[in-house]
Parts: C-alpha cells; sequence; structure tokens
C-alpha cells in the first residue's frame, strides 16, 4: 500500500515531503524589529497636528437657495395643480389635490420628494390632468 493517506508523502528519492500546513512558518514583520533601526513607522512625531486659519471656519454661509430674481424658494416643496375634474390623492404624502386647486406637498427629504415626484408621474400617465411647477 502506497502511503498516500498520511500527510507525509515519500518522493521517489526517498525524501519525505510535508503536504500539511505544517510546515509553514511566519515570516518577519515589522513588529517585529524587521525594519531599519531608523524607521519611525508609526510614530506620532510624524502626525503632529498644525494650527489651521479658523477664519476660513467661521465665514457665514450665502444663501443657495435664492433664485436670480431674490425670492427663496423651499427645495422639498412642490406645488401641483390639478386641471381635472375629480380630486386627487397622492398616497405617500397623502394630499388630496382637490380639481382646479393647487396645492402645495412638503416633503421630508430629498429621497421623499423624488418618491413623491415619480407618483405624481405616474398619476399622469394614468390620465390626470396635473401640472407640477
Amino acid at each position: 500500500m502506497k502511503n498516500g493517506d498520511s500527510d507525509n508523502d515519500t518522493q521517489e528519492n526517498g525524501n519525505p515531503t510535508e503536504t500539511s500546513n505544517d510546515s509553514v512558518k511566519p515570516s518577519n514583520d515589522l513588529d517585529s524589529n524587521g525594519g531599519k533601526s531608523g524607521d519611525d513607522v508609526g510614530t506620532e512625531s510624524d502626525h503632529v497636528l498644525k494650527e489651521t486659519d479658523t477664519s476660513k471656519v467661521n465665514t457665514p454661509i450665502t444663501d443657495l437657495l435664492t433664485v436670480s430674481g431674490g425670492s427663496s424658494v423651499d427645495p422639498l416643496v412642490i406645488k401641483v395643480t390639478n386641471n381635472g375634474f375629480s380630486t386627487v390623492l397622492e398616497p405617500l404624502s397623502r394630499v388630496a389635490i382637490e380639481a382646479g386647486k393647487t396645492a402645495s406637498i412638503t416633503c421630508h427629504n430629498q429621497t421623499f420628494k423624488h418618491q413623491v415626484l415619480e407618483n405624481l408621474r405616474q398619476l399622469k400617465g394614468l390620465g390626470k390632468n396635473l401640472t407640477v411647477e
């Protein structure tokens, strides 16, 4: 019977060959003084924080939401006009848009606004006469 079932196989020249992972030895890494003696890798002296100019940080942010006419627009409010003959309900915000009237839908965040706009697009596709401003 051959020695194929054991971890140590014998080559044709008679020397044993290890096939298990027992012969794997860990290599030297930087933590075991394998680097040069002058290396200061990872020391705090390399990462000294410098004082920065705080005048740039404390400047007020201008209102980026103003339109060229000077009137401010809330980016999370959707105005919808129902030009049809029946009331339309937007399902996510639960806003009823009465026939012939304009309704404002206030959204919580940009994702909510995107979904409401998608719902209004689908309602228009179903034949509702809506105008989104």
